[in-house]
């Protein structure tokens, strides 16, 4: 009877470490949970809208501190196609080759835009581009032609220049 006594506590012995890996792996489970886990974010309408009025070429010279980077061209054709001054014409989208046609809207008053921005809309709209529609097939040949690329250089540079001056307007970088 010892002997079968003995027998029993040995084995009990054998499980007390399957049995504290079992505790330890759900205490930490539980702590992952509740203390380490992400807390939840809920996504909001305001979130996909500018904090400010500013433009995304007036926020790009801000965060990028006086510097502009050709992304701006981009975000700001976005933005005023979020704001309704430009289309998107689904017609003509062509997967194959990701070409966007981007259509200047009718009726539409671009002297609400800020100065650069309206600079921006009447550039991209213009005869030496393609007139009332634009694809993004178009803005490359207007900015890698070697017969239009210094006009789109030049057209750029003063796009840069008037975002540069309304930051400086703007008093961005103020330091009083």
């Amino acid at each position: 009877a010892r002997m079968e006594k003995e027998q029993m506590i040995e084995t009990a012995f054998l499980f007390i470490p399957v049995i504290g890996a079992m505790l330890m792996i759900i205490v930490a489970y539980f702590l992952k949970m509740t203390i380490f886990s992400a807390p939840k974010v809920s996504v909001e309408d305001s979130y996909y809208k500018p904090p400010t009025d500013h433009s995304p070429a007036q926020i790009g010279y801000l965060i990028n501190n006086k510097k502009f980077k050709s992304e701006i061209f981009t975000a700001t054709l976005l933005d005023l196609v979020r704001r309704g001054y430009i289309d998107i014409d689904d017609d003509q989208f062509d997967p194959s080759d990701n070409d966007l046609v981007f259509v200047k809207k009718e009726d539409i008053d671009i002297n609400e835009l800020s100065p650069h921005e309206r600079f921006f809309f009447t550039w991209i709209f213009s005869e030496q581009i393609a007139g009332d529609k634009v694809s993004t097939h178009d803005l490359v040949v207007y900015a890698t032609n070697p017969a239009y690329s210094p006009l789109f250089i030049s057209r750029y540079n003063e796009f840069v220049e008037k975002v540069t001056h309304e930051g400086m307007r703007a008093d961005f970088f103020n330091l009083k």
